[in-house]
């Protein structure tokens, strides 16, 4: 009868009669076999995927090795196939797993047996054909006690590892960040009160001492609503309900309520009631209290509500409006002489340097003028002049009447001649005759010129500082 072949390790069962004369050499081959079955040691290499470990009757394969030395880089998950018969295995993982998975499967789709990823360990596999069981303990689960491989510091900080075990120094590497959960050192108050510490972490005490103050945020404890009308309290915080308890007080300074609107068509949506106040910052402007007087004939009067305006509730004015507070107007103009303290207030309420800025007109060194409505905001002048001109004299000719009044004295000599004495002729004269008197001694012109310099032409002063109104709170600075 022909040979037949074991389940287990594939080895040929000879039939009688058979193999005359090579009996011997089939014995040796199987007995080679069993040889390797139990303590042969066989590598294997992959680098990921499903490996089949090659099989066969009575001939060298891989499958029937007790040694399985798995070798190579892996990629990606790691499967070794064997026959889903049963057989021990001793499984050596030479492999560089880069977190990758190396497990045995029994067939195609069998069971598989999860290789722990152990150093310079051997792992025991043993499998009757349909499942395994490890010959070195279980593998610790969730559920049961085993081996397990220890995780390193990289893998304790990731944090996705499912099959390692944490040391207390891999406790210590794995610190909290802004991006990581981890163990963590508790602050001290101080440090929790300076608040830049980015690597401790705040206890409920700390919390306590970080307290809210002028200079520091924290924690703060909320304000009672008589703590809060009484209003020297400078540690505790306002709440909504405090504040409507005071401005629901008729005794407190605080009672009045300011709104700020932009326009009318705001305004008419506030609430109304004694002591509501709003300041426009558009057109109209200014500050607007309400009365609850009956203000129809008023409203009905000013259809721009550049003085009254009545609320959405009652448009007529008979149930009361909101009526424009006597005060200034944008396009005021004020003269400050006080400090920066004052001016902060001024700023407060409105008003703005004149300086050019913030939409204020640029009044520095410049006298007011009046002028009419249509002349307003117009600016003229210089603050210094240079007069310029000349005086320009026509030339002149003395008359006789214009001259000085004179004569011209004549010496007379006696002798021939016409006054006596030849001409060349010497000697003293004997007499002396005048020409007569002539010239007027009139008053003439003479020409000139003249030239100017520059100077100042202002009278005494004294500094002011001009202030301009323009309805929108701001800040001095």
């Amino acid at each position: 009868m022909p040979s037949t072949y074991t389940n287990s390790l594939r080895l040929e069962e000879q039939g009688i009669g058979e193999n005359n004369n090579s009996w011997g050499a089939k014995l040796n081959q199987t007995v080679n076999l069993i040889d390797k079955s139990i303590a042969g040691h066989v590598s294997v290499a992959t680098t990921g995927g499903v490996t089949q470990l090659t099989t066969g009757n009575n001939s060298e394969d891989q499958a029937r090795y007790r040694i399985i030395e798995v070798t190579g880089t892996l990629g990606s998950n790691a499967t070794i196939e064997v026959p889903a018969n049963s057989k021990e295995y001793v499984v050596w993982d030479s492999t560089t797993r880069g977190g990758f998975t190396l497990v045995f499967r029994l067939g195609a789709a069998g069971s598989t047996a999860l290789v722990p990823a152990v150093t310079a360990r051997a792992f025991g596999l043993s499998t009757d054909g349909t499942g395994w069981r490890p010959l070195s303990g279980d593998l610790a689960s969730t559920t049961s006690p085993g081996i397990v491989e220890l995780a390193t510091d990289t893998e304790a900080q990731t944090g996705t590892d499912t099959a390692r075990a944490l040391t207390p120094a891999n406790l210590q590497a794995v610190t909290a960040t802004v991006t990581r959960k981890g163990v963590i050192e508790l602050s001290t108050d101080t440090e929790a009160q300076t608040g830049t510490d980015t690597a401790r972490a705040l206890t409920p005490a700390n919390l306590q001492a970080v307290t809210a103050t002028a200079t520091r945020k924290g924690v703060v404890e909320l304000a009672s609503a008589s703590e809060t009308q009484i209003g020297t309290d400078t540690a505790r915080a306002v709440t909504p309900a405090g504040l409507t308890a005071v401005l629901a007080s008729t005794t407190n300074s605080l009672a009045l309520k300011v709104y700020r609107a932009a326009n009318a068509a705001g305004v008419e949506l506030l609430p109304t009631g004694s002591g509501y106040q709003v300041h426009l910052s558009g057109a109209p402007s200014g500050s607007f209290e309400f009365s609850a007087a009956n203000l129809s004939a008023a409203v009905t009067g000013d259809p721009d509500q550049t003085t009254y305006i009545a609320p959405a509730s009652d448009p007529t004015g008979a149930s009361g409006a909101w009526v424009k507070c006597a005060g200034p107007e944008v396009g005021d103009l004020s003269l400050f002489s006080g400090g920066t303290a004052g001016l902060s207030r001024r700023y407060l309420q409105g008003w703005r340097l004149a300086n050019g800025t913030d939409g204020a007109p640029n009044l520095l060194d410049s006298f007011p003028k009046m002028g009419t409505l249509a002349q307003k905001s117009g600016v003229g002048g210089a603050n210094t002049v240079t007069p310029a001109g000349s005086v320009s004299v026509a030339n002149h000719t003395l008359s006789e009447a214009q001259m000085p009044s004179h004569d011209h004295p004549v010496p007379m000599y006696a002798g021939s001649g016409a006054f006596g004495r030849p001409l060349n002729q010497g000697g003293a004269s004997t007499s002396t005759s005048s020409t007569g008197v002539a010239g007027g001694s009139l008053p003439h012109n003479h020409g000139a010129t003249f030239s100017g310099s520059t100077h100042t032409n202002e009278p005494k002063y004294f500094y002011f500082v001009p202030l301009y109104f323009t309805g929108i709170a701001g800040t001095y600075s």
